[in-house]
């Protein structure tokens, strides 16, 4: 049996899975200019959820365990984390302009 990267795979039919047939069609220009736009949109969403996951983690860790130095003003932490919010919710909508951009 051939597998989708055309390798005779012996275990996989010996064992009940059926492998899927496919006619691999190339991609036209447009469609892959579409996937690296959406490729790069995904990847600006990755980083804005991470930055904001770090926004809200550390100011909580603060409050409930007190990770931070006592001598930390809770200006800064706070503060950090709303900068932290904002600048996710900007890059998310980076990548939606990204998206805006698809053909």
């Amino acid at each position: 049996m051939t597998s989708l990267a055309g390798i005779d795979d012996p275990l996989s039919a010996s064992r009940g899975f059926r492998q899927i047939e496919i006619d691999a069609m190339p991609l036209t220009p447009e469609e892959r200019r579409n996937e690296r736009l959406k490729l790069a949109a995904n990847w600006v969403n990755t980083l804005a959820t991470a930055i904001v996951t770090a926004g809200t983690f550390v100011p909580l860790a603060q409050f409930v365990y007190g990770v931070l130095p006592p001598n930390t003003p809770a200006g800064l932490i706070y503060g950090s984390g709303v900068v932290c919010i904002v600048t996710g919710v900007l890059i998310h909508l980076l990548g939606q302009w990204i998206l805006g951009g698809l053909r």
